[in-house]
């Protein structure tokens, strides 16, 4: 879930983190919210506290690698890519195995679904 879906609001995961630090979906999705607004910093921050709770989350990874991507850090954002078809071989197939993942239900915005076709295919 993020910002966009079902009426939840940025402070709405901030108040759900207050109340438990270890609430990874919203630590997530509070790093997606960041990102969407231009926060890096903070959004690397989310996503980090995320993968140090549950390493495999591969939806955190991918956040991850957005954020070095959006910075230009192609170095960084290949070795997350890398390590989210690591996780999920699915994601091994590409933009192929992306469209999969994402009919299991996974959402991004438009602006993040178009990025990360792109890394998967540059990053074949």
């Amino acid at each position: 879930m993020r910002l966009q879906e079902n009426g939840v609001s940025f402070s709405d995961y901030l108040k759900a983190i207050e109340i438990d630090s270890t609430n990874n979906s919203s630590l997530d999705n509070l790093g997606y919210s960041y990102l969407a607004t231009g926060d890096s910093v903070s959004a690397l921050e989310n996503f980090n506290k995320c993968i140090k709770q549950k390493p495999d989350n591969i939806d955190a990874i991918l956040g991850v690698a957005l954020v070095y991507y959006y910075k230009n850090d192609m170095e960084n954002a290949k070795k997350y890519i890398n390590r989210a078809k690591g996780l999920n071989a699915i994601l091994k197939q590409g933009v192929e195995g992306f469209e999969s993942f994402k009919k299991e239900g996974w959402f991004y915005s438009e602006k993040d679904d178009a990025s990360l076709k792109k890394m998967f295919e540059e990053f074949k």
